[in-house]
Parts: C-alpha cells; sequence; structure tokens
C-alpha cells in the first residue's frame, strides 16, 4: 500500500466547516498564534509575499 494518498478518491463534500468572516479568522489566528497576520506572511525562494489566507476579494478585478 502506497504512503501517498490519492486524493483523487477523497470526499470534500463531508467536510463542513462554518462560515466565518475575514475579521472573525483573523481574530482567532492572531489569538491562536500570538502573532499578527503581517507576521505569518511567508516568502518564497523568488521574494514573493505568500499570504496566510487569500479570499475572493482578494482576486477581484482579474481577468
Amino acid at each position: 500500500m502506497s504512503q501517498i494518498p490519492d486524493f483523487t478518491t477523497l470526499s470534500f463534500d463531508a467536510i463542513d466547516f462554518p462560515a466565518v468572516g475575514f475579521d472573525a479568522w483573523k481574530a482567532k489566528v492572531e489569538k491562536a498564534t500570538g502573532k499578527t497576520i503581517e507576521h505569518l506572511v511567508s516568502s518564497t525562494m523568488e521574494n514573493i509575499d505568500v499570504n496566510p489566507l487569500y479570499t475572493k476579494d482578494d482576486i477581484a478585478g482579474f481577468p
């Protein structure tokens, strides 16, 4: 048996998380980590900043 999961066979329909707004998410993350969202931004090897969360608002105006 492979140690690598076959993600094509996983059902994500059973996962039911309650919807939460960005501000509520931010407050929970900052409380849990003790860090601000700005301190949770990571960088790729190409120095591209990667935010800890992206929402549909981040792509507003994209073609």
